[in-house]
């Protein structure tokens, strides 16, 4: 059968079963992993019943509000056209620069932060419990409800996990530490390269403190221009682009409807010398352009499109296509893989000046999923995985079929905080 892509679900048909394909893995290919996509959550059409954990019928009705195309995950969302990844927001094209605090970042460093382990990627910081298993309480009989279940979806895998901490709005995104307006003190060149050091030679990486043996590294994250970061689409090897990035185009961008640009760039296999397994990938694409009078008269933005491929293959990974709210894919994806997102202007909603940024965040290897358990999924230990319709694989490896993957949990076991 031949390979095709279900649009509304971001899923990948394979290759016929049997073929060397099906067979025999690609090395640093995208196999049977779990992704959810703008599209794959819009197409539960507001029927919550299948995502799990939730408590009772109202915190599922209250937490499906949450996704309608005018809530958090549409476009005046943050993650949306007047949010803190749009050119309205810290790091826009139109806003001056911000001051330099580079005096304070190293005072605060000096006591222990931004980048010790005190800091946002440090023991004490968001992502510190982030392995640990789901936990929630259920509402009391005759209690206040609990809507708690609703923030376990910002999880990997979870319904809302464009918003989660893993993803651009987290400590490892463009606004965290690791950012242009982080605590690691490198300028940015003209391209949105880092110059660190007094020779000010160009660096990707930068190693986080934390307790004693402990250190950790971690890919900065940059903010290029649309022309320097298609220049990395060729680059292989240390010279690749990693996913750690953000592109941010200008009116001078602007394509007409149906242009695609692509970008590509690799999942590292080693930060400064340390062996990397896989991640969580989150790749989203916010549309820009738009005034901020155009918020309070809900003037809807360009619509744009995402997919994503797999390099190593050819094939394609996942598709967000909704033409309601954001698009964004989150796929976990193995060390040595190579992709390529493909930003697709499908509608310029009449405005004069469309433009986007799209935003690739890499969750890091510290940050795992277990595989496909269905023993656990089955089980009624909800505090321990995320499971629902909206949660899809990557079929690619020994199968020929698209559909519904099988009940799997997700978790994330493994040592309390990041770097410390």
């Amino acid at each position: 059968m031949a390979a095709s892509v279900a649009a509304g679900a971001g899923l990948l048909a394979v290759a016929p079963a049997g073929s060397a394909a099906a067979t025999e893995p690609v090395p640093g290919s995208v196999q049977s992993e779990p992704v959810v996509t703008a599209s794959s959550v819009a197409a539960l059409g507001g029927d919550f019943s299948s995502v799990e954990p939730f408590v009772v019928e109202l915190d599922r009705s209250w937490c499906a509000s949450l996704h309608n195309a005018d809530g958090p995950v549409g476009y005046f969302g943050p993650i949306g056209a007047w949010g803190p990844l749009s050119d309205l927001g810290p790091l826009g094209r139109d806003l001056p620069a911000a001051f330099n605090w580079s005096d304070y970042a190293s005072w605060l460093t000096a006591w222990g932060g931004p980048m010790r382990d005190s800091g946002p990627l440090g023991s004490g910081g968001p992502l510190a419990a982030y392995n640990r298993p789901i936990q929630w309480f259920p509402p009391q009989p005759g209690g206040p409800h609990n809507f708690a279940p609703c923030g376990v979806q910002l999880k990997t895998g979870g319904t809302s996990a464009a918003l989660g901490p893993l993803g651009p709005l987290g400590p490892v995104g463009p606004l965290g530490p690791l950012g242009p307006r982080g605590g690691h003190l490198c300028p940015a060149g003209a391209d949105g390269s880092y110059l660190c050091g007094a020779e000010e030679v160009p660096t990707r990486t930068y190693v986080a403190g934390g307790r004693e043996g402990q250190d950790r590294p971690y890919s900065l994250f940059e903010k290029y221009t649309k022309a320097f970061a298609q220049s990395l689409n060729d680059k292989v090897g240390d010279e690749a682009n990693d996913t750690s990035f953000m592109v941010t185009t200008t009116p001078q961008d602007d394509e007409t409807a149906g242009g695609t640009d692509t970008y590509t760039f690799t999942s590292p296999e080693t930060v400064r010398g340390v062996a990397q397994a896989s991640q969580w990938l989150t790749v989203v694409v916010t549309p820009t352009g738009m005034r901020p009078d155009q918020w309070a008269t809900r003037t809807e933005p360009a619509d744009y499109r995402l997919t994503l491929r797999d390099e190593n293959t050819g094939r394609v990974v996942a598709t967000s296509d909704a033409d309601d709210r954001v698009n964004w894919i989150q796929v976990r994806v193995p060390a040595g893989a190579r992709l390529t997102a493909a930003v697709t202007l499908r509608d310029s909603r009449g405005l004069a000046h469309p433009g986007y940024n799209l935003t690739v965040t890499g969750s890091t290897d510290q940050f795992q999923y277990i595989g496909c358990n269905p023993a656990l999924a089955a089980s009624d230990d909800t505090d321990t995985y995320i499971r629902g319709d909206h949660l899809r694989m990557t079929l690619i490896q020994g199968t020929s079929t698209v559909g519904t993957p099988p009940a799997c949990g997700y978790f994330s076991p493994g040592f309390d905080s990041p770097i410390g």
